[in-house]
């Protein structure tokens, strides 16, 4: 016998440009727990043994607790009635890693009691309380890279007895960029060209000070001059004359022809990684870009961009 699928059947609530959705009226459904099947199984039987034997208590009984059953329907149903969701961008991640989506939950006019949610790769229980805002994650595991979008989540409610069941499906635009994996070891080969500087440090090394520059995103606080920064009101990086930078560009056609695609790109980003805490001033030749010499944080998740977005399907 084929299970019915009641997915193939459900309105999902969409999500408008900027990332947020309401749970209306149309797309909350309903069903009885086993518990409840059970519940009502055990009414319809005091129902029959009241009209069996005439028994006023009996049908008494029988009517509260067929009440208190609808009762619990109703506030089942309005548990994640008018929940509001948004989307918070997350941090990228390397494939293999698990990508967390951050979702805010708002709760308007009323608590909701246990609030449950289901992805494929993960679930959560939590409360709100009057109109409070509560960040939940949710865990997703990462295949390929390039942007991964949050796969959709079922949000459902047992409250308040358990008896019934009601769920609401949600696609909710939301992204994670996906680094490619790091190789364990570079093999020692991912440059075509490190030399020397013939201008110097350029701010990396410890000899006689050249002057100043314009700070610039992912340069290192440490070579900040606080005091000429005061003076001009703009921050300064101090400049050093030297010999000992090195500039080292992470190639692609330096590495070897019988490399893959993939292992390509892993070898790439464990260059990047080395390159950014040893504090080398490096660059990035891929064959349709080419990303200039730079350090830091910044520096480094720009190159990490390129290579996870690199070729026009992602894997």
């Amino acid at each position: 016998m084929k299970k019915f699928d009641l997915t193939r059947f459900a309105r999902i609530n969409k999500t408008n440009p900027q990332g947020k959705a309401r749970i209306t009226s149309r797309h909350i459904y309903i069903l009885p727990t086993k518990y409840g099947i059970i519940f009502a199984s055990i009414l319809f039987i005091m129902l029959i043994g009241s009209i069996n034997y005439a028994n006023n208590l009996g049908f008494i009984l029988t009517f509260i607790l067929s009440g208190m059953g609808l009762a619990t329907m109703v506030q089942t149903w309005r548990n994640i009635l008018s929940l509001e969701i948004s989307s918070v961008p997350c941090k990228p991640v390397y494939k293999g890693h698990k990508a967390t989506f951050r979702l805010l939950f708002e709760s308007p006019k009323r608590p909701r009691l246990g609030i449950q949610i289901a992805s494929p790769d993960d679930q959560c229980l939590f409360d709100l309380n009057t109109n409070e805002v509560k960040e939940i994650n949710i865990q997703q595991r990462t295949t390929r890279r390039g942007w991964m979008p949050l796969k959709r989540i079922t949000i459902y409610s047992l409250y308040p007895l358990g008896l019934l069941r009601s769920w609401s499906y949600l696609d909710i635009s939301s992204d994670c960029l996906v680094y490619p994996t790091p190789a364990e070891y570079s093999k020692g080969k991912v440059s075509a060209d490190n030399a020397t500087s013939n201008q110097g440090d350029q701010g990396i090394g410890n000899d006689d000070f050249a002057g100043h520059r314009a700070y610039q995103l992912g340069d290192p606080p440490k070579q900040i001059d606080w005091k000429a920064a005061a003076r001009q009101e703009k921050l300064m990086i101090k400049l050093f004359a030297g010999e000992s930078s090195q500039q080292i560009w992470l190639d692609w056609y330096a590495l070897p022809s019988s490399s893959t695609v993939e292992n390509r790109l892993s070898l790439l980003t464990k260059g990047v990684i080395e390159c950014t805490q040893s504090g080398v001033l490096y660059g990035l030749k891929l064959p349709q870009k080419i990303i200039d010499l730079g350090q830091g944080q910044y520096h480094q998740h720009l190159c990490l961009t390129a290579l996870a977005l690199y070729g026009d399907n992602a894997l």
